[in-house]
């Protein structure tokens, strides 16, 4: 068995700080083992190709998720060197210093504020130079996506007309405030965890790095963690640690590697077959995951990215573009706009992100990348951080979800519940006045949506939680909703919105995407 000082399992966005680390002691022998492959696709370089990234099995773990009764996704997870640092949408936000602050608070040393921003400004290299909350010169390059189409101006326009104020660097500070996103692409390239911290150092004599190697279970000897047992081309291969084992598989697969090492809830152990080494309840329990409701808006002028990247041609061009300057929208990250808002009056901080692109997307097809409709349109992705999902149990199966408004308590298994947003006794939305295609009562969708006022060409912003009316862009038109829900049983395509609007974009299925 050939033996390591320390084994880190996952050489994802972790795992790849941990091997450049570990490795500066040139005595330290570091074996980084990671499932997947080599970060080698041109689609990992160039910052639009993403999505082709995301639906390659390939490249990306798709990990089933039942998100409540009946109601199941696809959480997919970066499967290459670089983890979902490798295939994500490369918007780069920090995280506000209450956040880190309450961490600390609730029993985390070592995750406050005071101690996180220094480590922010040595691992960054800020397009924007120094200042008290950033720095250059770090190895993770940055930039930020400004003066990309015209659109994004008017958007970051309609925001400070609601009083949000424009910000240059939206990790900055923690006010409501919108502007251009900072993302981990330097000179129209992604910036990988493998990019900043892994390549630069692979050559270290005291580091192996195992790909294409799957680790199997942890090997334990008297209490001990003593190595790691994988399989790699139909073999199995033991590896020994003399120092540590570090797990860093990621939120999913590092649980589930403690448990078919024998540590996790007893009794669901018992019912998998695996002989229970430690009987702890938590692991696998109490994955907190965003929930995100897209939306999408026709635009009544051309504009965006969909003249552009709609069709072959255009897509051509824009690869040409790319190719010979490394400019263009396939150098942008998958949002170019973002702002940070409170959800209503009642939050005394911002407790909600907006993403926001030049493009809307058309209905998915299986077996196909993301692709763009014909008509020019603008997606935007709404998270409010303050209403959170959870990660079903191992250890007990949920048999029916919270009724609507209701959350897990303490006589609830923990799980995935469905976007706060979406009722759960049907859609609301996409059929006539009185009754929802699901039978139930129709009642007002909670989603915000733009509607035309009267004959004017103006838009309106309409809220069905608050009476308030909010001025927007005049070409932003009806919304539309390529997410169709499954109580409303549509199998495709739902476009809402109308002078007398009777139906507004409304998912019960939300999204869970590395960002």
């Amino acid at each position: 068995m050939e033996e390591f000082d320390y084994i880190v399992v996952g050489a994802g966005s972790a795992g790849c700080v941990l091997a450049n680390r570990l490795t500066e002691d040139p005595g330290t022998r570091v074996l980084l083992i990671e499932a997947g492959g080599w970060d080698r696709s041109p689609f990992v370089r160039i910052p639009k190709g993403f999505s082709r990234l995301m639906d390659d099995p390939r490249t990306a773990w798709h990990f089933p998720a039942e998100a409540g009764p009946a109601h199941r996704e696809v959480w997919q997870r970066g499967r290459m060197i670089g983890g979902s640092s490798s295939i994500n949408g490369m918007v780069y936000g920090r995280g506000g210093q209450v956040d880190y602050d309450e961490l600390e608070r609730l029993g985390n040393p070592g995750w406050g504020w005071d101690t996180m921003l220094p480590i922010f400004k040595r691992l960054e290299d800020n397009p924007f130079g120094a200042s008290e909350v950033r720095a250059p010169g770090g190895p993770l390059r940055l930039s930020s996506a400004t003066g990309t189409d015209e659109l994004c101006e008017e958007t970051i326009a309609a925001g400070v007309e609601l009083g949000w104020r424009r910000a240059d660097d939206l990790n900055a500070d923690d006010d409501e405030r919108i502007g251009y996103l900072m993302a981990t692409i330097r000179h129209g390239r992604r910036v990988s965890a493998a990019d900043a911290f892994l390549h630069p150092v692979r050559d270290r004599p005291n580091l192996t790095i195992a790909v294409a190697t799957v680790a199997l279970r942890v090997l334990v000897h008297d209490g001990r963690a003593i190595g790691v047992r994988t399989r790699r081309n139909g073999r199995t291969v033991d590896y020994a640690a003399a120092a540590e084992v570090i797990l860093a598989a990621g939120a999913i697969a590092t649980p589930q590697l403690l448990q078919v090492s024998g540590i996790g809830p007893a009794d669901a152990l018992r019912r998998a077959g695996v002989d229970v080494l430690l009987d702890r309840a938590r692991v696998g329990a109490g994955l907190r995951e965003h929930r995100s409701v897209p939306m999408q808006f026709r635009l009544a002028a051309t504009g965006g990215y969909n003249p552009l990247l709609g069709n072959r041609l255009g897509q051509g061009r824009a690869m040409l573009r790319y190719l010979l300057t490394r400019r263009g929208p396939l150098a942008l990250p998958v949002y170019d706009v973002g702002a940070y808002i409170r959800s209503g009056p009642e939050a005394t901080r911002p407790d909600t992100q907006l993403l926001i692109a030049p493009f809307s997307a058309a209905p998915r097809r299986p077996g196909h990348a993301l692709e763009l409709e014909s008509e020019p349109g603008l997606m935007a992705l709404a998270t409010v951080t303050g209403r959170t999902a959870r990660a079903a149990s191992p250890s007990r199966r949920p048999t029916r979800g919270p009724r609507r408004g209701s959350w897990p308590t303490s006589s609830t298994p923990p799980m995935t519940v469905a976007s706060p947003w979406a009722p759960s006794g049907g859609c609301v939305s996409c059929s006539p006045p009185g009754r929802s295609r699901s039978g139930s009562p129709r009642r007002r969708c909670p989603v915000p949506v733009y509607r035309t006022t009267g004959r004017s060409s103006t838009r309106r912003w309409r809220s069905a939680t608050a009476a308030t009316t909010r001025s927007a862009p005049a070409r932003w038109g009806r919304t539309t909703s390529t997410w169709s829900t499954r109580s409303c049983g549509s199998a495709g395509w739902t476009a809402c919105g109308s002078s007398t609007p009777r139906c507004c974009p409304c998912w019960s299925r939300a999204t869970s995407t590395p960002r």
